[in-house]
């Protein structure tokens, strides 16, 4: 008894049932049997080059298409989820031409690789399961010509399959079921015995004919079962069919749930993701609210919306991404994760955001920050999230340019450094000791296994109000600088250093930035 395993090799499956419009948003679902049959005879006559009329079939294809027409098959339905797009298609008229809104609804498939089952409950002879393993090998698509498919002929299933099957005139329907409706060929003998009888009905009907009209008439029903299926709808149409004769409509029951998606599972075990150093987000504004990218001078209030929505992606599991351990001790070295600001066309916006974690974005990060869609926050604008990419950090500063075409300076080999956002002191600044400017800075610079800057200089105030640094944002909602004095600093080293560099109080965040001076580099 065969079984036909179908699938959908690009996760769609487009098809409208019967009696209902394309406009209507309805999904044949299961599969018709009389589409089924129609398409294995399509198969036929494009590839297996069977003659065109319809009485010249071989025939062992005649008996193989009325075999499995004379019972109902069964189906073992993949998940999915009814899907569409919707576009404008031209309809022209003479030398008039407008557009209509069409809608393409589909199914689509939970797993492409979840093939729907087809079973009949009939014994086919050897030549008859040859022919119908050829069949299936040359269908290419099912329902419209978007639904590709690569189908075969099975041998066991699974004793445990759920089918989907015809319903039982008179019997009660279980919970978690529902009646849908589909097409199906009647019978070949049924359809001989009906075609007879309405036939003559409508001869006698019709009264006296010329033998053109009686054969005209006779014609418009198909000779047998083989000739109905093979006939188009135009013909159809044109003999004023409303239903193609040799069809019948019946009942499938089918899970209620058929349709609807499967729950996603997060898989973060076994991701095949080496680690990296750094991934890019880029931001946009949302466009349709009239919004735009995050200032600059808000870098710290937007970083710590990013890192916190990718913190809940991982259900606080990530050290990289948390930055603390099980207690909520900060992590030692600074090797979590920065959240770096990028404005490289000089907007005063920040478009990208650099995420540079020296101990590295494991699979879980990297997971994490691919699900990030947009960020929302009090005075902040609704951003749109995308992962442009991962990668080192020489692989991210070979691929990204500024407005001017140089690399970004954040990401710079350079011996002399210059805030590109405030410094704020991470302890209380004194006079003198490892507590003045020079003594945090350093102790900032070993904390990081960075070296000791020779030369430690404050920036003029004329630089910090041309900068717009007396305007970020310098304080977090739950732990607040021990002072708020924005510091433009420029340090130099005695031997070139590697950005990115970020000191001080939420340099985590976005504060605390350093570019790499041009020509010091």
């Amino acid at each position: 008894m065969p079984t036909l395993a179908i699938r959908f090799t690009a996760g769609r499956y487009h098809a409208t049932p019967w009696y209902r419009h394309v406009n209507e948003g309805a999904v044949e679902w299961p599969p018709a049997p009389w589409r089924l049959l129609r398409a294995l005879l399509a198969v036929g006559f494009a590839k297996q080059h069977w003659p065109g009329a319809v009485d010249e079939l071989p025939p062992v294809a005649r008996q193989l298409i009325e075999k499995l027409a004379s019972v109902r098959p069964q189906f073992a339905l993949p998940q999915g989820a009814v899907a569409h797009t919707r576009h404008y298609m031209p309809i022209v008229e003479g030398a008039n031409q407008k557009t209509t809104k069409v809608l393409d609804t589909f199914l689509r498939l939970s797993d492409p690789d979840t093939p729907l089952l087809v079973h009949w409950d009939v014994a086919l002879a050897d030549d008859e399961t040859a022919l119908l393993r050829e069949l299936a090998a040359g269908l290419a698509y099912l329902g419209r010509a978007e639904s590709w498919v690569s189908a075969a002929l099975i041998g066991d299933v699974p004793p445990d399959q759920e089918w989907s099957r015809p319903h039982i005139r008179g019997e009660a329907v279980s919970a978690g079921w529902e009646q849908v409706a589909s097409f199906a060929p009647l019978a070949a003998e049924q359809y001989t015995a009906w075609r007879t009888s309405e036939l003559a009905t409508a001869l006698t009907a019709a009264g006296t004919l010329t033998a053109k009209k009686r054969a005209e008439l006779e014609a418009s029903y198909p000779a047998d079962l083989l000739a109905c299926l093979c006939t188009d709808t135009a013909t159809l149409q044109k003999a004023g069919w409303s239903q193609p004769p040799g069809s019948q409509r019946i009942l499938y029951l089918r899970r209620a749930d058929a349709l609807e998606p499967a729950v996603a599972r997060p898989r973060t075990a076994h991701l095949p993701r080496p680690t990296v150093e750094a991934a890019l987000l880029t931001l946009a504004s949302d466009t349709q609210s009239g919004q735009f990218c995050p200032l600059l001078i808000r870098a710290l209030p937007q970083m710590e919306r990013l890192h916190d929505a990718a913190v809940r992606r991982t259900n606080g599991q990530c050290l990289a991404l948390r930055g603390c351990d099980a207690a909520h001790h900060p992590l030692a070295g600074h090797r979590h994760a920065h959240w770096l600001p990028l404005d490289l066309d000089g907007d005063g916006r920040i478009e990208h955001v650099l995420v540079y974690a020296p101990m590295g974005l494991d699979a879980v990060a990297q997971q994490a920050l691919g699900r990030i869609v947009r960020t929302y926050g009090k005075d902040l604008p609704e951003i749109v999230v995308s992962l442009a990419g991962f990668g080192s950090l020489v692989t991210i500063r070979r691929q990204l340019r500024d407005q001017r075409g140089a690399h970004p300076a954040e990401l710079a080999t350079a011996t002399v450094w210059e805030s590109r956002t405030p410094f704020l002191a991470p302890r209380h600044l004194k006079p003198s000791g490892n507590n003045s400017l020079i003594g945090q800075v350093q102790a900032e610079c070993a904390s990081r296994g960075l070296p000791v800057p020779v030369r430690v200089e404050e920036l003029s105030r004329e630089v910090l109000v041309e900068r717009r640094f007396l305007e970020f944002v310098r304080v977090r909602p739950d732990k607040a600088p021990p002072q708020t004095r924005p510091l433009g600093l420029r340090l130099t080293f005695a031997a070139p250093v590697a950005g990115p560099l970020c000191l001080g109080y939420a340099s985590h965040f976005g504060l605390g930035v350093f570019t790499g001076v041009q020509g010091e580099c």
